[in-house]
């Protein structure tokens, strides 16, 4: 079962904003070094400034507004796809899966 640390990481917004904040900084190297863009070029083509990619690509800061997340998710060629789960579901199935994983053990994680 999930601990209650892990619970209230996963209620933490700044857990899932660095979650989505790592898959566009991982869509857009992959698609710089896929099109071998240097950066000046990727910043004019993605419509932000070298240095701010430089931020981005340096330091992490991603922290776009949904729509500047969206066109650029589009610009590099990938749709951008949100779900709302239910968080007990979400629970459940991080614990069916670890369980699966790790039998016959005990699972790590209580409620």
């Amino acid at each position: 079962m999930v601990e209650n640390r892990y619970i209230k990481i996963i209620e933490d917004p700044s857990y899932w904003v660095e979650e989505i904040n790592n898959l566009m900084y991982d869509a857009m190297v992959r698609y710089m070094e896929t099109n071998n863009l240097n950066k000046t070029e990727f910043s004019k083509y993605l419509g932000i400034s070298k240095g701010r990619l430089s931020q981005i690509l340096n330091d992490g800061e991603i922290n776009f507004s949904i729509e500047k997340l969206c066109s650029i998710s589009l610009k590099i060629g990938k749709i951008p796809s949100f779900t709302f789960e239910e968080k007990q579901s979400y629970i459940d199935d991080i614990n069916s899966k670890y369980l699966t994983e790790t039998e016959p053990c005990k699972s790590a994680f209580s409620k």
